[in-house]
């Protein structure tokens, strides 16, 4: 599930996935669709992603996420294990910085 919704003007807008777990693993939507059946974030928007109760993130997967994300201003993952947030934000920093060098997130 994906929803957009604005902030206050000071904001910029979000757009939130909230993507399945699968086995312990992060599961997108349609993984044989372009970006994991994902909308890409527009440029300047935020993201809020919530991983549930997922432990890790395989490459592929991590790979379509960013892909989704590269135009998002900035980016939060949420979710209620420790050591999934670990692996998909690590995978994710690695991942935007080598298709967007430079950019900080």
């Amino acid at each position: 599930m994906q929803s957009t919704h604005p902030y206050p003007r000071t904001a910029p807008p979000t757009t939130a996935y909230h993507l399945s777990t699968r086995h312990g693993w992060v599961s997108l939507p349609d993984p044989t669709r372009e970006f994991g059946g994902l909308t890409p974030v527009p440029y300047g928007y935020r993201a809020n992603i919530w991983i549930g109760d997922a432990r890790d993130i395989d490459e592929h997967t991590a790979r379509q996420l960013a892909a989704a994300l590269v135009g998002c201003a900035f980016y939060s993952v949420r979710g209620a294990d420790r050591e999934g947030l670990d692996a998909v934000c690590g995978a994710l920093a690695f991942l935007i910085s080598d298709v967007a060098p430079g950019r900080a997130v």
